[in-house]
């Protein structure tokens, strides 16, 4: 890489005169010269890691120079310290640069970023921090459509926290995309952006840069001081620094100015670079150390802004700044040659001085977060007016979608505010609840226990309670929560309180597999709750009305949607700081796909999808949609999801399993035999969990069952059958392998336990109308009578079926009732009939990609045994594809031209070869005329 023309031994840093040349850097600057090469094509980062003042920024500025001048658009932005608190200061940085790309953005994802950004007032419901983040991924991903993209951020570990989640949710989706993470981080120091969590070791390239060589430094002192230092000396200092280009430039200076020292005397410098930064900031004039002050708790540090809150033109008291190489002026910013700069005149202004400063600041910033922070660190006791209006401006930071933010914030009023008054116990809430938007489920935990909510009003009680067992849901198990709840219990409540309980206790007794008692503790809450007519907590209420939805589905008495709407009214009346906080509809997504409704499954699920601001819920939603795509038929839909699901999913959590377990059905349904065994041995330590052993047994026994082997899957689907009934749920259309047991159990002569099978689908679908259980009821019923030798009755009853299915988007359990039907026809004789059942089973199998199931209709239609066919006897995508094909179009064209994969062209193709007795598509094109007279 080192003879590449663009890379040079000493590259002249432009319009910065802070820095001189890039000195001792070239093999840095080749490895980033390769990374950029990489980052044209795709997604990838880099990461120079360094202690303070080593040259991270000077590798780095190099870096993104040399990237503009290949092409690339270079987004930047340098946090500094002061900025680590703003809300989403980093992200409005990295935007600056592009404002056009902003307008350009659909009218959603648009108006998402400038509530954010404060360029437009936020509406009446919080903003989702998952629509600020879409639409910076969005717009990340169009720049790139365009050239290679580079995102530039020096001093990460200044990151504020809300850019910081943004970022991280980009890194996470970009793939092929061009775009290039370049950040220079201090080592040992906390970073809010977790690179190594999010980007595969593939795709990152790690430099730390070290100390340069004594025949850098030498060249770099040469440079920048008045005169030499003798090679003695040179040495001393070399030694003295450690190599690091900042400290031995300062010890230089004063070598220089003081004169060096005999030979065996000390260098009179101090013993680490800290203290050369403090020293060298010392010795300003007070009018520059007061400019410099200002511009350091700035987080937008403009001369205007600097020159306002000290009432005087500061380009004068600035100069020294300069002429020391301390701080210049960019255009309208005061930028520090280095942080430790910065650091220093914080650290060394009295406390009085730096509250001094920050009310100025508070008079003449124009952002509000940033103006009550600034009066919230000027207080020198407690104020409860400015606590209020702190607290003001947190929610404010909730509804632009900034909850870390406004935590933040939430610490800070409550730090002010007067103690023991009910609204330090909404301070405490809000905090605790924007703490768990977060996921900071530890810190939330800690301060719920610390905090007497026992005695806070009732309603504030009530939403802690709440708030307490969702934390539960995240950090303990069902039986730990459950006898913490019941603990709970024997305090002294408030009526609203003691229900929400209930409704905790509810939730967590369905998640131990207790749905009868899960139901009771519902109906408890719902007596304390309905009493109070529109008294009661809206949330609470809501919560403890899904609950009860919620364990009827799961009792099998089907979904109510009066309590739906109950709960959408509900929800409606909470404020809106509370909606996306407290939002129990959130789940009937999950619900709708058991009781056979999975448009509304998708359109819910989608929805949250779409709406949602933290990565458990995504995945959550993710797994269900691959369920609800599967059953659906969208088979590489539902894969996407599935996988998709599983990228967010820590490894070896229980979140990972179901993930895994989701994708293993959907791998069934594709008939892809060895990827679900595979999966389904991936985790074996952690098959104790009944819910995720029953998915990955009944979809091991659909796979057996879709390759013929009956004796296997009858062995994994009795077994999960078995299960399943020890869990008490009742709905079959939770994990819908009652059909397939009854099956599974006709074919190997277990008539009686099949028939006890069919009898329970067919009582639970005429109870709840569910089409689903009465569908494959009815075809059970039928493989029942046909295995007794009864085909006229049995015909008759897989005819009903099919009637059923015409309401039901499930096309493989569609496709597995007509070849049922063929099955009995054949029998009966009914040869013709067979044909076309079985045709139009092979066909919606193709059509949805269930390799195995398709194979097996047209083994059915070979044993048919009618006469050769004719074109006339082609099913209609045979037809087509054949037609397209004699035209001279290629199995892609064809492909593109019927909206079909090439994979299913390609069956259709053959199959229509094997049926018109072809071999090429010569005699293909020969018989064409008759093609089109059919």
């Amino acid at each position: 890489m080192g003879s590449r023309p663009e890379l040079h031994l000493r590259v002249e840093i432009r319009d910065n005169p802070l820095v001189a040349a890039v000195t001792g850097r070239e093999r840095e600057l080749a490895i980033c010269s390769g990374f950029l090469d990489a980052a044209s094509e795709r997604f990838a980062v880099l990461v120079l890691a360094g202690e303070a003042g080593v040259g991270k920024t000077t590798v780095w500025r190099e870096t993104t120079r040399i990237a503009e001048s290949r092409g690339f658009r270079v987004l930047t932005c340098r946090p500094a310290q002061a900025e680590a608190t703003f809300s989403l200061s980093a992200v409005a940085d990295l935007l600056d640069r592009v404002p056009d790309a902003v307008e350009a953005l659909h009218e959603p994802q648009r108006r998402a970023l400038e509530v954010a950004l404060f360029r437009a007032e936020p509406g009446e419901t919080p903003l989702d921090q998952r629509a600020v983040a879409t639409a910076v991924r969005e717009l990340f991903t169009g720049l790139a459509s365009e050239r290679p993209v580079v995102v530039a951020i020096d001093d990460v570990q200044w990151l504020d926290t809300a850019s910081a989640a943004i970022l991280q949710f980009v890194l996470r989706r970009l793939v092929t995309e061009r775009v290039a993470l370049v950040v220079a981080r201090r080592l040992a120091e906390p970073a809010h952006l977790r690179i190594d969590d999010l980007v595969p070791p593939e795709r990152l390239t790690r430099i730390t840069i070290g100390p340069l060589s004594l025949g850098a430094l030498h060249q770099l002192l040469k440079q920048r001081l008045e005169r030499p230092l003798p090679r003695s000396a040179l040495i001393r200092v070399h030694k003295t620094s450690a190599g690091n280009p900042l400290f031995a430039l300062e010890i230089g200076r004063l070598l220089t100015e003081r004169g060096i020292p005999a030979v065996g005397e000390p260098l009179p410098v101090p013993a680490d670079i800290g203290a050369v930064v403090l020293e060298r900031v010392g010795q300003l004039p007070a009018a520059t150390r007061e400019v410099l002050l200002v511009a350091a708790m700035l987080a937008e540090p403009r001369t205007d802004l600097v020159s306002a809150a000290l009432g005087r033109a500061i380009e004068d008291d600035l100069g020294p700044a300069e002429r020391d190489e301390i701080a210049t002026c960019e255009g309208d910013r005061i930028r520090f040659a280095h942080p430790l700069f910065a650091e220093a005149i914080v650290s060394t202004a009295p406390a009085s001085e730096r509250r001094r400063t920050h009310r100025r600041l508070a008079d003449v910033v124009e952002g509000l977060e940033e103006r009550v922070r600034h009066r919230a660190l000027a207080a020198e006791r407690p104020d409860e007016a400015t606590a209020a209006v702190v607290h003001a401006a947190a929610r404010d930071a909730i509804f632009r979608g900034a909850p870390r933010a406004a935590a933040e914030l939430l610490e800070l009023a409550l730090r002010l505010g007067e103690p023991g008054a009910a609204r330090e116990a909404l301070r405490l809430l809000e905090l605790a609840e924007c703490l768990h938007a977060v996921g900071e489920t530890d810190r939330t935990l800690e301060l719920l226990e610390g905090s007497a909510w026992v005695h806070w009003p009732p309603e504030l009680c009530a939403r802690a309670v709440a708030l307490l067992g969702d934390v539960l849901s995240y950090t303990a198990p069902p039986a730990a929560a459950i006898e913490t709840l019941d603990a709970m219990l024997r305090q002294p409540l408030p009526a609203q309180a003691r229900a929400a309980v209930h409704t905790l206790l509810s939730y967590h007794r369905s998640m131990d597999f207790d749905p009868s008692r899960a139901a009771q503790e519902a109906e408890a809450a719902l007596a304390l709750l309905e009493p109070l007519g529109e008294d009661a907590d809206p949330g609470i209420h809501a919560r403890a009305l899904s609950m009860r939805l919620r364990s009827r589905v799961f009792l099998g008495q089907g979904l109510d949607r009066t309590i739906v709407d109950r709960v959408l009214r509900l929800e409606a009346r909470l404020p809106p700081g509370r909606r996306q906080l407290d939002r129990p509809s959130a789940g009937f997504g999950f619900w709708f796909k058991h009781v056979d409704d999975l448009d509304a499954s998708r359109s819910w699920l989608t929805r949250e999808l779409e709406a949602l601001g933290d990565e458990p819920r995504q995945r959550d939603a993710l797994e269900h949609l691959a369920v609800t795509e599967c059953w659906a038929g969208n088979l590489e839909l539902a894969r996407a999801h599935a996988r998709s699901a599983l990228e967010l999913s820590e490894p070896g959590s229980v979140s990972e399993l179901r993930a895994t377990s989701a994708l293993a059905l959907v791998e069934a349904y594709l008939g892809s035999v060895d990827d679900v065994r595979a999966l389904s041995r991936c985790l074996p330590s952690m098959w104790s969990l009944p819910q995720v052993e029953i998915r990955f047994g009944a979809a091991l026994g659909l796979v057996y069952l879709s390759l013929g082997d009956q004796a296997a899957a009858d062995d994994h689907l009795r077994t999960c059958l078995a299960a399943a009934e020890q869990l008490g749920w009742r709905e079959p259309g939770v994990l819908r392998i009652h059909a397939d047991a009854a099956e599974a159990a006709v074919a190997v002569g277990d008539l009686e336990r099949a028939a006890e099978i069919a009898g329970f689908l067919e009582r639970h679908g005429e109870r709840t109308g569910h089409r689903w259980s009465r569908a494959t009821g009815a075809r059970v019923s039928a493989l029942l009578l046909a295995a007794r030798g009864d085909l006229e009755h049995a015909l008759a009853t897989v005819e009903r079926a099919l009637e059923v299915h015409e309401g039901l988007p499930m096309p493989l359990e569609l496709g597995r009732t007509l070849l049922v039907k063929g099955r009995i026809e054949r029998r009966t004789r009914l040869r013709s009939r067979a044909k076309q059942s079985f045709e139009q089973a092979a066909e919606i199998f193709d059509r949805i990609g269930a390799r195995l199931w398709a194979e097996r209709a047209r083994d059915e239609l070979e044993r048919v045994g009618l006469r050769r066919a004719t074109a006339g006897e082609l099913t209609t995508n045979e037809r087509r594809v054949a037609e397209l094909a004699a035209r001279g179009l290629t199995n892609r064209e064809v492909a593109a031209a019927l909206f079909l994969s090439p994979k299913t062209v390609e069956a259709n193709l053959a199959r229509a070869y094997r049926k018109l007795g072809v071999r090429s598509r010569a005699e293909l094109g020969a018989r064409r005329a008759e093609l089109l007279q059919t």
